[in-house]
């Protein structure tokens, strides 16, 4: 497997007074779909958002896309962030 950064896997920490939005962490915790796709510029608090829903429940597996990586990188980091949450999850079938 490749050497992702440690970072790109670690869900950010909530921290003081940023701006928590109820109605949009109710939307992404109670959505019937199993994807929730967010899009939004640079700064509208994507990554504040889901950081949030992330604290909030467990069992979450936290992956920070570069738009420079390819096929290969995406799918051993998916496979990287899902060990560190499941390290008992066997990759090797």
């Amino acid at each position: 497997m490749l050497n992702i950064p440690s970072a790109r896997l670690t869900i950010p920490k909530v921290t003081a007074g940023e701006i928590v939005r109820e109605k949009l962490i109710d939307a992404v915790l109670n959505s019937p779909e199993k994807i929730v796709y967010i899009h939004a510029g640079a700064g509208y608090g994507k990554t504040t958002l889901m950081s949030q829903v992330a604290n909030s429940i467990k069992n979450v597996v936290w992956l920070s896309l570069d738009s420079e990586n390819d096929v290969f990188t995406f799918i051993n980091t998916i496979c990287m962030a899902i060990k560190k949450v499941f390290p008992e999850f066997d990759f090797s079938d």
